[in-house]
């Protein structure tokens, strides 16, 4: 929630809380302006609001503590309750499984206790909302909710099946390396909450179970609070200790002293937590465990490093380990990691070997912390030895400065020559670039035009031909490199893909030999001719430049910089061409580990790994697995970007593929609805993104039976579409081609126009590239369109093609080369050639088994196809 919209909540709330009961939903409704997610967010807060008004409102409940047996046997909603499986601060957990006949799904059913004052009541309904917010996988997920026949409220959650964290690390004897794995993944479900705007608040072992996967999820936010949108990283309540609810052993000095509580508590609650997993014990010496005891150790008392206390091996902890988890109990909110994500990217930081940003507390920091603490008690010996030994710190120090001193100004002078020389190159390159262009616009013969106007194009023409003369800056080698790389990029961008190479070849061989093979623009260069070596389907070369790429940035920047996944990234997408598909999901795979380790899940770069993964998830057919992967990326963009920036409504449009391909029409209509409002709000009527979701909305309403709505969605996109550039190509074809198959459909009475846009769709798609995707699928619209027209010899010979030219660029185990062998199975049957089907369709099942598995829906058909043989 942003600002501005805490802002209308809390004016539409004051001025409807002064309101009589019955007069406030319809003031909210009118103020709001029917914004539903706006009333719906005042509603709560005003129900919440009055629930707190008289103890005597809340009724009586056979739920109490000691009546064991509240709802064993009876039926909540669409559940039946088991047994009981534990009692916490203000709620009884029970064992509950779906009840519809349909379902079997176990779950856990929380029911808030009787007895409780009513803020318990305001409370349990804010840990309800709290969790409908949450969607992440180290997060148990809130299922329903609702309200007893009593009026007490319940929820009901994922029934997590584990041990608690501490309990699963000493089971198991994880060691250092494996524990901090798992309190990573704490950190990171820790980091998501505050991206909503959560403070957890009572972070501790019994609060994480660990699956038997080793899945951690992260349970009870009944303390759990939203943070005030005025005071972001900030949120007060003064009550929590008095209602005694939060584990004081992991509290922070701001909690256990009632004051402002933020994220940053539970940062101090988790250095809390990985002191104990990392030790066996707590962070403090307790004589006994009295509240005043605890709070006054927390507030005044430094813990010993963890590599002091450790019952294993304590070199194992010392140094960055110590640090790390001292920074995380430092006192002051403000000297701790600055996030839950920070805390685990510096964790990640300690497990590749590289620096860490927790470092010990200074000699002087630590002089002025004890004469704070001590002031008015220390003896006169004590301070005269302590200003003796600062005197000597001090001497020494600053010696140490001198020596460091005259080290920095050389180092400064020495960068200094370095900038001015390479800004001096820098300025010489550029002056001769632009030089070289300005000879290129004024040594066109204005006789040889005749008059005619000279295209860019010509101009462009002109300065390739002279570049790639010998002679031309032939004394300035990285000039010319740079000229090169400019014109490739600007071939490239024309779709002259030859001459882009050529240039781009150029660029490579110039920078190589200037700069070496290591030099990050001869990397960037190898890269780009990459590119286009993949674009013209000369995939051999391509692999074996981006592996030579990836090696040398692996050496040189290392196996985890950026540049470094960007080429593992390219290499995944390139196996998926070539068909090497174990490959591509195993570097995929690779990447995103890599990126959620070091970079955090939430980290836009990781989230795009994981959305290329979900995509080629679903390109294989193995849906459950893709759509898991989409909608964590949809809800870490929402959680990190908001609902309506463009990477979250590309996630949205990317689920609306999904359930395309998994035959769910009416589920991607209403997603595609979702994500085209919310591009024209983004991005405009006309975008090629938006544009593209109207598309996909016809589309998914035609499949869904609903053509009175496809056929003017369809009309309206083909008419935009035809508005824009040639940047919309391939979007256009789609819209012909799929509106002119809807049109070829029984009843729709439009032969003659279903005929027009699948031929254009075609002309379209074969331009360039027969192999294309685009092209097979227009191939196969023009088999259809003669089929319809009774042409079967014509649809078989469209369709030999199209399959032929995918399986010589692609293979039989591609989704287009399946396609079209789908397609000739079909055709040769209904032309009674079922021996020539025969083999085909043999082939056919072996293929779709080994891409998409023996279950999925195309092997299914495959299967049942060639039983009729």
């Amino acid at each position: 929630m942003d600002k501005e919209q805490w802002e209308k909540i809390k004016r539409i709330f004051s001025e409807a809380s002064d309101l009589p009961v019955p007069e406030r939903e319809a003031c909210v409704r009118r103020l709001a302006d029917h914004d539903e997610g706006l009333i719906d967010e005042v509603m709560n807060l005003l129900q919440a609001d009055g629930s707190s008004a008289c103890f005597l409102d809340v009724p009586t409940s056979p739920l109490s503590a000691g009546s064991g047996n509240g709802l064993e046997g009876r039926s909540v909603g669409s559940y039946l309750v088991h047994h009981r499986l534990g009692q916490g601060g203000m709620g009884v957990v029970y064992l509950a499984s779906r009840d519809d006949g349909v379902h079997e799904q176990r779950v856990a059913l929380k029911v808030l206790l009787d007895h409780y004052e009513p803020v318990m009541r305001q409370r349990f309904h804010q840990e309800r909302r709290i969790l409908a917010q949450l969607d992440h996988p180290g997060i148990a997920r809130l299922l329903d909710g609702g309200d007893l026949p009593d009026g007490h409220p319940f929820y009901v959650m994922d029934y997590v099946e584990g041990l608690a964290l501490d309990e699963y690390c000493r089971s198991r004897k994880l060691g250092v390396h494996q524990i901090l794995g798992l309190f990573m993944d704490v950190c990171r479900a820790i980091h998501y909450a505050h991206q909503n705007l959560i403070v957890h608040r009572d972070i501790k072992p019994g609060n994480i179970l660990v699956t038997r996967k080793g899945e951690v999820k992260l349970l009870d936010f009944g303390i759990a609070k939203l943070l005030n949108a005025d005071s972001p990283a900030s949120v007060s309540d003064a009550t929590i200790l008095q209602q005694s609810m939060v584990t004081p052993s992991y509290a922070s000095p701001e909690q256990v002293m009632g004051k402002t509580v933020g994220t940053s508590s539970d940062i101090y609650s988790l250095g809390v937590l990985l002191y104990q997993l990392l030790t066996g014990r707590l962070p403090y010496d307790l004589d006994d465990e009295a509240p005043h005891t605890l709070t006054h150790a927390i507030c005044t008392q430094e813990p010993k490093p963890p590599s002091a206390v450790s019952q294993g091996d304590p070199k194992a902890l010392r140094g960055d380990l110590d640090n790390m988890v001292l920074m995380a109990l430092r006192k002051e909110p403000s000297r701790r990691y600055a996030s839950a994500e920070a805390f685990a990217e510096d964790l990640g930081n300690y497990l590749n070997n590289y620096p860490v940003a927790a470092t010990p507390d200074s000699l002087g920091y630590q002089f002025r912390k004890f004469v704070r603490r001590n002031t008015g008690g220390v003896l006169v010996a004590g301070i005269f030895s302590l200003l003796m030994l600062g005197f000597g710190v001090h001497i020494y120090q600053q010696n140490n400065k001198i020596r460091l001193q005259a080290a920095l100004t050389k180092m400064e002078r020495d960068a200094a020559l370095r900038a001015k020389a390479l800004a001096e190159t820098e300025k010489a390159t550029a002056e001769a670039a632009v030089k070289f262009m300005q000879e290129m616009f004024t040594s066109v013969d204005p006789g040889k035009s005749k008059g005619r106007e000279v295209t860019a194009r010509e101009i462009l023409s002109k300065a390739s031909d002279k570049l790639r003369k010998e002679k031309t800056l032939g004394n300035q080698p990285q000039v010319k490199a740079m000229l090169h790389h400019t014109l490739g990029l600007t071939y490239m961008q024309l779709g002259d893909y030859p001459l882009a190479e050529l240039h781009q070849k150029s660029a490579l061989e110039l920078r190589r030999e200037v700069l070496g093979n290591d030099d990050p623009e001869t990397l960037r260069a190898m890269n780009l001719l990459g590119i286009l070596y993949f674009r013209q389907g000369k995939l051999a070369k391509t692999e074996e430049l981006w592996t030579e790429a990836l090696n040398t940035r692996r050496e040189v920047l290392g196996p985890e910089a950026h540049r470094t996944l960007s080429s593992m990234s390219n290499l995944a997408i390139l196996y998926i061409r070539m068909n090497q598909f174990a490959a591509a999901e195993d570097m995929l795979k690779r990447t995103l580990e890599i990126e959620r380790r070091t970079l955090g899940a939430a980290h836009a770069e990781t989230l795009i790994t994981q959305n290329n993964l979900a995509g080629f998830l679903n390109e294989r057919g193995r849906y459950e697995e893709s759509e898991k992967l989409h909608r964590a990326t949809l809800n870490a963009r929402i959680g990190s970007l908001g609902r309506n920036h463009p990477d979250t409504l590309q996630s949205q449009y990317n689920i609306g593929l999904l359930l395309m391909d998994q035959n769910k029409y009416p589920l991607a209509v209403k997603q595609f609805r979702k994500t085209l409002s919310g591009r024209q709000k983004v991005l405009g009527p006309t975008h090629p993104k938006t544009l593209r979701t109207l598309l996909m909305l016809a589309q998914a309403l035609a499949r869904a039976g609903n053509v009175a709505e496809a056929r003017p969605r369809f009309e309206q996109s083909l008419e935009l579409l035809s508005q824009q550039t040639s940047a919309n190509t391939e979007d256009l074809v789609r819209a012909e081609l799929y509106y002119g198959l809807l049109l070829l459909e029984p009843g729709q009475d439009a032969g003659d126009r279903a005929a027009t846009l699948i031929q254009s769709a075609w002309q379209g798609s074969h331009e360039k590239d027969q192999a294309h995707p685009l092209a097979i699928e227009a191939s196969l619209g023009m088999a259809q369109l003669a089929l319809s027209r009774d042409d079967l010899r014509q649809a078989l010979k469209i369709t030999v093609e199209a399959e032929t030219a995918s399986n010589r660029d692609h293979g039989m185990e591609y989704p287009d080369t399946l396609a079209a062998r789908k397609m000739r199975v079909e055709i040769l049957l209904l032309m009674g050639r079922k021996d020539e089907a025969h083999p085909l369709a043999d082939e056919w099942l072996a293929a779709s088994t080994a891409f998409f598995g023996r279950d999925h829906p195309e092997t299914e058909y495959a299967r049942k196809v060639r039983h009729v043989f």
